[in-house]
């Protein structure tokens, strides 16, 4: 069954002062006016806004622009207030659905209440644009913006749910074909890096619909570059006199895809090799209960301390900068941030040798290891144990090679200027 579209007039947007955007009416009905963009922005978790998306929220904070946020109100419950103050602070118009992270026939109530909410507040708010990030959203609210006949609609391309290893083929092959429905209704689709772009190509989304944009650091990295390095208050917490120790950290949800049981098994040679060698694991996701308790029937509670306590903003980087490497043998990305973020903190980094971490960790700028080889993540992280002057060269030339390739508002500008023009 095909889609059908209603072709509506669209305004030519041109740029004239850096606080102003004129619309120019093209039709010989209309005269020249002037009003604000007003512009819809909302993802899947709200921490691809507060925290990947930061650089362009600031960027929009210092335009003239309508800003409003959707995001939902069951996500990061645990840590609401922190959450709903750094909203606060991002100067917009806040609205609220219930959507969960969850694609399934028990959670159809609560999409369908989402697509109601969303294709309702954007007859109401009548936006110029619309921006939506992560899977989910990015399906929920394309759905609802077609229906509420909104004009320009972008989506934030990080992943594809599709390249979910767990998904059977007939589910592969469904949320391949909503995709590329999908794409029709949608002006752009950024993507974060090149190897999400071919594959949206590949599955049969138009090439000059798909735009590279890549990603900037968080500006608090930028900010903590010069920061004494010492070991954070949640090591010290959880880690006690360990803290002392050799520390391999790793900073991730916790889920099957992001390669956790490859860090017990890893853990557990190094554990017989090097008893000086600790690992710290800090995350939150489904499978968090099943690691806390094979940790603690592989006897390893004293080599791996795992912990989903959270961390405002600002903690970050001094997490980053207790750790002496960085460890994550994930199995999919769609970009691969938390590396450059290591690097940038001067943390070298052991990653597996896939498509698109290898976009981010050249050869020369980490240990890239063949995805799924224990015994070659084990030998990687022993190397750098036992050789402080390689550890010291790799850091050097990975922290310089983030802050050149990922420091500033570089993509987060790219986005803006998409969006707007």
């Amino acid at each position: 069954m095909g889609l059908s579209f209603t072709v509506r007039f669209w305004p030519c947007i041109s740029y004239k002062t850096k606080d102003q955007f004129h619309i120019e009416m093209n039709s010989q009905n209309y005269e020249h006016s002037t009003k604000k963009i007003v512009l819809v922005q909302t993802a899947t978790n709200v921490n691809m806004i507060l925290n990947f998306g930061r650089n362009l929220t600031e960027l929009i904070k210092q335009s003239d622009i309508e800003y409003h946020v959707i995001y939902s109100k069951n996500q990061n419950k645990s840590n609401e207030s922190v959450i709903a103050g750094e909203l606060e602070n991002l100067n917009a118009t806040l609205h609220t659905v219930p959507l969960k992270q969850e694609l399934s026939l028990k959670s159809l109530f609560g999409l369908f209440s989402s697509f109601l909410r969303i294709f309702l507040l954007l007859r109401k708010i009548k936006p110029d644009v619309l921006h939506t990030r992560g899977t989910l959203m990015g399906i929920i609210g394309r759905a609802a913006a077609f229906f509420a006949r909104v004009d320009r609609v972008f989506h934030h391309q990080d992943d594809f749910y599709h390249r979910e290893d767990t998904l059977s083929p007939a589910r592969k092959r469904i949320f391949k074909t909503l995709e590329k429905l999908l794409a029709k209704t949608t002006t752009k689709l950024l993507f974060v890096s090149e190897t999400i772009k071919e594959e949206a190509i590949e599955i049969g989304i138009p090439e000059h619909k798909c735009i590279n944009v890549g990603h900037d650091l968080h500006p608090i990295f930028i900010q903590h570059l010069s920061s004494e390095v010492r070991r954070s208050d949640l090591i010290n917490k959880y880690m006690g006199s360990n803290s002392e120790k050799f520390i391999v950290g790793t900073l991730s949800r916790i889920e099957e895809f992001k390669g956790i049981d490859t860090i017990v098994a890893v853990a557990k040679k190094v554990q017989q090799q090097q008893a000086d060698i600790k690992f710290f694991v800090r995350g939150t996701g489904s499978k968090f209960e099943k690691y806390q308790r094979i940790i603690q029937e592989e006897a390893l509670s004293d080599t791996i301390f795992l912990t989903k306590d959270y961390l405002p903003t600002e903690e970050i980087p001094p997490l980053f900068k207790s750790f002496d490497v960085f460890f994550l043998p994930t199995r999919r990305e769609g970009f691969g941030m938390v590396f450059a973020e290591a690097m940038s903190m001067g943390i070298p980094v052991v990653c597996p040798k896939i498509y698109p971490v290898v976009e981010v960790v050249p050869n020369d700028m980490g240990c890239l290891i063949e995805a799924e080889d224990v015994e070659g993540y084990t030998n990687a992280i022993l190397s750098l144990y036992h050789d402080e002057q390689k550890r010291s060269m790799l850091a050097s030339k990975a922290r310089e090679y983030a802050i050149d390739r990922w420091g500033g508002k570089k993509s987060a500008q790219l986005v803006l200027d998409t969006l707007i023009h």
